[in-house]
């Protein structure tokens, strides 16, 4: 089981995601998510706006973003490059003018789609799904319009991020981070806690948590062993920061997962 924030790019993966909060991350994919009720505070490359219902959102590769939301439901896609056909060199070295639709934009046919994956998203093969993702991101991202891209995230948070993305289940600390980035501890501290409004302990541990969660709705594994596979040395430790984040024990929060689904 791979959660929302982690790489997986190949095939299109769709999912629902009530009450969407989560801190600055990036993918190596394309994010649309389709808010179906309420509203979600978004943040992407210094922008920050309010999506509502039947607004759309667009991430492209490598964009670090964030969502907060008290109260939504919504239909998450994450969408490879490779499925985009003739569209993926158009995208190339380009970013959104804007990043989100307003329900009222959307081209007539876009909502249709939308609203067909979202119930179709369990059962409909690959094949089905890549065709509905594709009409989406097509008539989205037409309505959106382009723009070049400057300076392709060689910066050092877009560096730092790839790097946590990919090693946030591993015994990783801001010291190994600073050296592989060429910088000082102290400075990759500063910038990124300016960056994440969080120290990065603390941001690990929401992407270890997150990923645990999924974990616990989602397998058969016991307790420690998700603790484990998440990036923490023991249960203890888990269970401690799984409380910090969630407000509840792993225990529990597998006993109610139902309510999550």
């Amino acid at each position: 089981m791979i959660p929302f924030y982690e790489n997986k790019p190949e095939s299109v993966y769709a999912f629902r995601f009530p009450n969407i909060t989560f801190p600055p991350h990036m993918h190596i994919v394309i994010e649309m998510m389709y808010l179906l009720s309420g509203e979600v505070q978004v943040s992407i490359e210094n922008e920050n706006f309010t999506l509502k219902e039947g607004d759309v959102f667009v991430a492209f590769p490598n964009q670090v973003h964030s969502y907060e939301s008290v109260s939504c439901e919504n239909l998450m896609i994450l969408l490879p490059v490779s499925a985009i056909g003739s569209m993926s060199g158009l995208i190339q070295g380009m970013h959104p003018k804007r990043y989100f639709l307003r329900a009222a934009e959307m081209p007539e046919y876009v909502p249709s789609v939308l609203n067909a994956f979202y119930k179709s998203y369990l059962t409909a093969s690959p094949e089905e799904q890549e065709a509905l993702a594709h009409a989406a991101f097509t008539g989205i991202v037409t309505k959106l319009g382009l723009t070049e891209t400057e300076n392709a995230r060689p910066t050092i948070i877009g560096r730092a991020m790839e790097l946590i993305t990919n090693s946030y289940r591993q015994p990783i600390t801001l010291q190994w981070l600073a050296q592989k980035l060429g910088v000082s501890k102290c400075y990759l501290s500063r910038e990124l806690n300016l960056f994440l409004k969080m120290g990065f302990r603390e941001y690990i541990n929401c992407l270890r948590i997150d990923y645990a969660k999924n974990m616990l709705k989602q397998t058969n594994l016991s307790i420690t062993e998700i603790a484990l596979e998440s990036g923490f040395d023991n249960p203890r430790t888990f269970n401690r920061a799984f409380q910090a984040v969630t407000g509840t024990t792993p225990r529990l929060f597998r006993k109610g997962s139902h309510s999550f689904a």
